[in-house]
């Protein structure tokens, strides 16, 4: 594997890759892929005649608390975001269903049908007209065959939701065995019908991310590359720090203040010239993860620190000392302000070429498993749809009183990134900038770490 990146990968990247720049909506079992046709089916061409420039706009309506709960855990799980209800339509709905602690979205329409008629054809009214709602799914009673009054009071239904602007969905909760007759009295009425929570919710999803994502931006598979049948494969041989920072120097990917020494003499010079506080790396052909042997230094403040660490990692990394098995020398960095570790990468695929990688950085990368998979090369705002697929999302954001992080650098260094990517794609075979740290809004996004793989012919040959 290449380092932290081939670690995170498995052989179904690729595919999730391309499916995620061509704007293709994945399913992983036949019950989620017909649930998936059929709502798009439906849905796609209603969805446009009710116009949708915000997005998916769902809302649920149930007869049963319990639920609402359900779908509550379900639609976080599947990454589905509920429509927000207006404080005047919670204020409404809690009044029309007298329930003071109402949620809003799920509704809990409860047994107003039969008991209170009146409350819940004005909730689910209201429900509709929320200017955040453009879907109404709902869960009602269905018996094995539908009844004269269960095919009216669907009627009434979805009269209602669409005269309040809205495309009604009906769900059932689980997969039972109705009788065809529901799906013909559904096809009858132009109304969508979608099984069990989970798979309709999924569905649902994919619909919003595909909604979300205009189609004048997805690009054509016909634009992507692809190496299947290509004869050979780029090597893996590691690059020397020297190689893989002039490759990124040649790319103008911003990469943090520093230079290489050969002894601690030279690295206190350059402490010196850098200014204080900062990092002291051990640099030893073919070793990647550093902190790991002890090769990383923090926020050395003066002349003695630096020389002292320099001395420990010689006698722990020097091939007298350890077997590490190459020549140490060392990189001093400027140590940096702080902020969120981001990593950076590309995996040579087999079928599709150089696939590009974001995800939550530095030493947790491997534990934490947060990537996102694209295909090079990248816009900025390509890179900020990525970015916002990941859990450290809300960080990058600004989280517990921190402010935002600068979000645009990174989007420009992750594009000048994937399009280098793209100019050298034939004999790089994997590279990990790990950690990418990202400052504050204004204060820059940087490389601190490089681990860069290629072709040894290229490698051999390519002037430091």
């Amino acid at each position: 594997s290449i380092a932290h990146i081939g670690r995170l990968s498995s052989p179904n990247q690729g595919w999730q890759a391309i499916f995620e720049t061509a704007g293709v909506c994945q399913a992983f079992d036949i019950d989620e892929f017909l649930e998936t046709i059929t709502l798009f089916d439906g849905l796609r061409k209603e969805m446009s005649e009710v116009g949708a420039a915000s997005g998916l706009g769902v809302a649920f309506a149930t007869i049963s608390g319990g639920e609402t709960s359900l779908i509550c855990d379900i639609a976080d799980r599947e990454g589905l975001a509920l429509a927000s209800l207006g404080a005047d339509t919670l204020a409404r709905l809690r009044n029309e269903l007298g329930k003071a602690t109402l949620i809003g979205n799920p509704l809990d329409l409860q047994n107003s049908r039969t008991t209170r008629p009146e409350a819940f054809s004005a909730s689910l009214r209201t429900l509709a007209s929320d200017g955040a709602v453009n879907v109404v799914a709902v869960r009602l009673n269905m018996s094995q065959k539908p009844s004269t009054s269960q095919s009216s009071l669907y009627r009434e239904v979805f009269d209602l939701i669409r005269s309040a602007g809205a495309v009604p969905l009906v769900l059932s909760r689980a997969y039972e065995r109705f009788d065809p007759s529901w799906w013909s009295l559904f096809r009858e009425l132009g109304v969508t019908f979608v099984m069990s929570y989970r798979n309709a919710i999924a569905a649902l999803a994919g619909f919003s991310s595909w909604l979300g994502s205009p189609t004048n931006e997805a690009r054509s598979l016909e634009g992507i590359p692809s190496e299947a049948g290509v004869s050979g494969s780029v090597g893996s041989a590691p690059l020397s720090l020297a190689q893989a920072r002039k490759w990124l120097s040649d790319s103008r990917i911003p990469y943090v203040p520093s230079d290489l020494a050969d002894d601690a003499e030279a690295a206190v010079a350059i402490a010196e010239e850098l200014g204080y506080p900062v990092v002291v790396k051990a640099v030893v052909p073919e070793m990647v993860h550093k902190s790991d042997a002890g090769g990383v230094a923090l926020n050395l403040s003066d002349e003695y620190s630096v020389a002292m660490a320099c001395r420990e990692m010689s006698e722990l990394l020097s091939p007298e000392g350890s077997t590490s098995g190459g020549r140490l020398s060392f990189e001093v960095q400027k140590m940096l302000p702080g902020g969120v570790e981001i990593i950076v990468g590309m995996k040579r695929d087999p079928t599709w070429g150089p696939l590009l990688v974001v995800g939550s950085g530095g030493i947790y990368t491997e534990i934490l498993r947060d990537a996102v998979w694209g295909v090079p090369p990248v816009s900025s705002a390509e890179a900020l749809r990525m970015l916002e697929k990941l859990r450290i999302w809300p960080v990058l954001k600004g989280a517990r009183g921190q402010g935002p992080s600068d979000v645009d650098a990174l989007c420009g260094l992750v594009s000048l990134f994937s399009k280098a990517l793209v100019g050298d794609a034939q004999w790089i075979g994997g590279i990990d900038l790990n950690p990418v740290i990202v400052g504050p809004k204004g204060g820059g996004a940087y490389v601190v770490d490089v681990a860069m793989f290629g072709d040894e012919a290229m490698v051999d040959g390519w002037p430091v």
